[in-house]
């Protein structure tokens, strides 16, 4: 249960981080 609490943050935590990148790519 723990395992898949961890996985689900991360998979969060990925995909704010690539919305993050791909909003900085389109400001350049």
């Amino acid at each position: 249960f723990t395992l898949a609490i961890q996985q689900t943050l991360v998979s969060v935590r990925a995909q704010q981080a690539f919305t993050s990148a791909a909003t900085a790519i389109k400001k350049f």
